[in-house]
């Protein structure tokens, strides 16, 4: 009976410990958070929103990049609460060796959480601290708003110093007009 009592409680941890699926080859990376599989599989990664390459959003071509580094390479998959997003693609959390490539894409900054399905993510919590890390240190995209407020500043400056010297040729000519008429 001991024996028997052993191999179940190992049955048990491993199984709790490991629920990945896989190794699949990764034939493609498509943008920051999408990636195909050999067998032709689209790949969502879960809990995770990259900017988009299509609309030009800051840091959205420096998050594929990051990820391209796994086309051509074997990776492990953990399904989510969700098994499938609305375009039918597989929601997963996706593994190279022992690292969670979804929480290394927020870290880095390539990734922020994916806050409208918090509800159905399972490491929701997680993802968001390791977001509110990033956001501090500025990394990746959350560096993105302050560059594009600077660049908003710099741009705007020569509108404001023409509307600037407009407004004082203006007050000029009434202080020329009303010294005019009142000498």
């Amino acid at each position: 009976m001991r024996p028997y009592f052993l191999i179940f409680i190992l049955f048990i941890l491993t199984g709790c410990v490991n629920n990945l699926e896989g190794p699949f080859f990764v034939e493609r990376v498509i943008d920051g958070d999408t990636l195909q599989l050999e067998s032709g599989t689209r790949i969502r990664f879960s809990g995770i929103n990259t900017p988009e390459i299509s609309q030009e959003q800051c840091y959205a071509k420096e998050a594929k990049d990051f990820l391209s580094q796994i086309e051509g390479e074997m990776v492990y998959l953990e399904k989510d609460e969700l098994d499938k997003d609305k375009y039918g693609r597989s929601l997963r959390y996706v593994y190279s060796g022992e690292i969670n490539l979804n929480f290394l894409l927020v870290e880095k900054g390539y990734a922020k959480a994916y806050d409208k399905f918090s509800s159905s993510t399972k490491y929701f919590d997680k993802i968001k601290q390791i977001e509110d890390k990033a956001k501090i240190e500025q990394r990746g995209l959350w560096a993105c708003n302050t560059e594009k407020n600077e660049q908003a500043k710099i741009e705007t400056k020569p509108w404001f110093n023409f509307y600037k010297i407009i407004l004082l040729g203006f007050l000029f000519g009434i202080y020329i007009l009303w010294n005019i008429m009142w000498s």
